[in-house]
């Protein structure tokens, strides 16, 4: 995958910042990526009291803040727009999931578009063209 190395690490250290301010004592904050049909998934994944249902959506618009936890909620509501931006930016998607376990799990689901090496010049191919 080519992509930004800091927009991503920024977008990830985002969304662990959000899973510590949302967790307490003895909770887990998991970080961690997978490749899966055709895309790449980097996600947060925490022990917390979770996203209400109806959050789901709006929490990666600008201004929007939501959630409880053993901190009070601080900010001004842009972090996960701009995660959100960043996953867009890099033609993805930002997306939260209630886990069985309980908590929340952030996900950035980015295509997977494979790099050729064509002499002195990178090429990156969409995943379907490259696949014939």
């Amino acid at each position: 995958m080519l992509g930004d190395a800091q927009r991503l690490t920024q977008a990830l250290m985002q969304l662990a910042a959000n899973a510590v301010r949302h967790t307490g004592d003895g909770d887990t904050v998991e970080v961690g990526s997978a490749v899966r049909d055709g895309s790449v998934l980097l996600w947060v994944r925490d022990t917390g009291p979770g996203v209400a249902p109806e959050d789901h959506e709006r929490i990666f618009e600008r201004f929007v803040r939501a959630g409880s936890g053993p901190r009070p909620v601080e900010g001004a509501g842009l972090g996960l727009a701009i995660v959100a931006s960043i996953a867009k930016a890099h033609g993805g998607t930002a997306s939260v999931h209630d886990p069985l376990e309980g908590g929340a799990q952030f996900v950035l689901d980015l295509p997977l578009r494979p790099v050729i090496d064509a002499g002195a010049t990178t090429v990156v191919l969409p995943a379907a063209e490259a696949a014939r």
